[in-house]
């Protein structure tokens, strides 16, 4: 039981830590950074009833592809686990660095992680401006909004504050759900470096799982972390 509810925690983690990277990049789900590339780097600090997994990102971006280098642990995990995602428009990969394995999602996949975003973009259109704060010296505007998803056929909202600077980007956020609370902070960010196309493709060595073909699989998995987790927590 106790794998099985790690296994689902780390899963969301990790996925939000890869797709919130790449939230606001480019054009279409990506819509929101103002450069043709860049690369910065993300802190994330996940809060769970109590518990809490931090994760360390490097994350690169190139017109509407962005790969996420993450590290995630804590007190609980014996090692930290190297995670890597790759998303474009059409794709999304995770990959697991040390097992040499991962999965892909098409963006129009019914099981597609990130696609209640498209929901979250439309809300984050209509943030509301509360004020300024600097984050690690950049000032920046803070906008707060509230969306909802349906996740395993429950509606969850979702409070999100974001720290833009000036072009609009991130440099702070906070995404609060339930028991869950996420805060991403965005640090050395570069902006239009030169990054080779190679980035964005997943080794050849990688085993990956066409999870298009493995979708009901997936769902039935998920359905059942879920559940677990609810009971671990008593919910």
């Amino acid at each position: 039981m106790k794998k099985i509810v790690l296994s689902a925690v780390f899963l969301f983690v990790f996925c939000f830590v890869v797709l919130q990277a790449g939230l606001w990049a480019g054009e279409g789900r990506f819509a929101g950074i103002p450069y043709k590339s860049a690369t910065w780097d993300a802190k994330s600090i996940n809060e769970l009833n109590g518990n809490t997994i931090n994760s360390t990102a490097k994350v690169m971006y190139k017109e509407n592809k962005m790969r996420t280098e993450a590290v995630t642990e804590n007190s609980i995990m014996k090692k930290p686990m190297h995670m890597l995602g790759i998303n474009t428009l059409e794709k999304i990969y995770m990959i697991n660095e040390d097992q040499k394995t991962g999965t892909m999602f098409s963006a129009k996949s019914k099981s597609n992680p990130d696609a209640h975003y498209a929901q979250m973009m439309k809300e984050r259109k209509n943030a509301k401006y509360t004020g300024d704060e600097t984050i690690n010296g950049v000032s920046c505007g803070i906008y707060t909004f509230v969306y909802t998803t349906d996740t395993n056929n429950q509606k969850i909202s979702e409070n999100v504050t974001e720290w833009r600077n000036k072009d609009g980007f991130d440099m702070k956020m906070i995404v609060e759900a339930e028991n869950i609370k996420i805060t991403t902070i965005n640090s050395n960010l570069k902006i239009n470096p030169e990054l080779p196309d190679s980035l964005f493709v997943p080794d050849a060595d990688i085993e990956i799982k066409d999870m298009d073909k493995e979708g009901a699989k997936l769902k039935d998995s998920l359905g059942s972390m879920n559940n677990s987790l609810k009971k671990m927590l008593g919910q």
